[in-house]
């Protein structure tokens, strides 16, 4: 585990980091709380958010500048051309756009609250003013591959229970499987069939390599859905044999995600608490860029 010093540099690098697009195939979906089978999705872009809001609010400001010197300019520069006879009309206030409307909540992981799992032993911060819910059982692909609200996740509410973040294990049926990103990725691949979701025939494109454990770097995959983000990893600090998942259960778009910069954003918040990064160190990072463009 890093020292609180290290935690606080690297989480705040970590969140700084955001979109500059985001996908025309996102679509915006609602936490389903009173329905327990699984809905299909579909993909969207991963971590663009916050950087796409600085740049519009940045643009935004630029154009407020620029259209305050051209006015001045008129006033004080010109002097050749003549009034119109007929009285202007007062400013037009411009709406705000939507995605500045709602302001983005600080996120501080280092000062959340430490929740270890009774059922499956892996320990996640959480803000302190969110509900915990323990897992009651333990999870299984006939049990729980498709429910979406199972008592097997250890499940975080938001105050006003409008997101819910979850997080469980899965056995692996071959708990020596070689830590590479290819197969951990064949290995969620086959998770998502089995769970049905979708479209698991375009996981490469979508997913984010990661590192449990920032030095060692086994492999961890964050992949972007329409209705919500998941995270899966193993090894390292994580509990042996068996797949980690965790999710966001609101899709990139949704606004009940928009105070935390987006459902990518708030995931990578929590996923950094279980010590899971992008990677750090160089040689992960060639083997990052090489998975992601090659598949190995």
């Amino acid at each position: 585990m890093s020292t609180t010093t290290d935690f606080d540099r690297h989480a705040s690098a970590w969140l700084a980091d955001g979109p500059t697009e985001l996908s025309d195939r996102v679509l915006e979906a609602a936490l389903r709380e009173v329905h327990l089978t699984r809905q299909r999705r579909r993909w969207s872009t991963p971590w663009r958010n916050t950087l796409m809001s600085v740049r519009m609010t940045v643009a935004a400001g630029v154009a407020v500048a620029a259209v305050a010197v051209v006015a001045a300019f008129g006033a004080i520069g010109g002097g050749t051309a003549s009034p119109s006879p007929t009285a202007s009309a007062g400013p037009t206030a411009l709406p705000t756009p939507s995605h500045l409307a709602t302001q983005v909540a600080t996120l501080d992981p280092a000062s959340w609250t430490t929740f270890t799992s009774s059922e499956y032993g892996f320990s996640v911060g959480h803000p302190p003013d969110w509900t915990v819910t323990p897992a009651i059982r333990s999870w299984s692909f006939a049990t729980d591959a498709e429910v979406w609200l199972s008592s097997a996740e250890d499940a975080f509410l938001a105050p006003d229970r409008s997101v819910r973040v979850a997080a469980w294990a899965v056995p692996l049926t071959d708990p020596q499987m070689n830590q590479s990103w290819p197969e951990l990725e064949a290995w969620v691949v086959d998770y998502c069939q089995k769970t049905k979701n979708t479209d698991c025939a375009t996981i490469h494109d979508r997913a984010v390599p990661l590192c449990v454990e920032k030095r060692d770097c086994h492999p961890a995959l964050l992949v972007p859905f329409a209705d919500d983000v998941q995270a899966f990893g193993y090894g390292g600090v994580l509990p042996d044999g068996k797949m980690v998942v965790m999710t966001v259960a609101r899709g990139e778009t949704d606004p009940n995600v928009a105070p935390y910069g987006g459902a990518t954003r708030l995931l990578e918040a929590f996923l950094s608490t279980m010590n899971i990064w992008p990677p750090f160190y160089p040689e992960a990072q060639d083997a990052a860029a090489t998975f992601a463009a090659t598949g190995r």
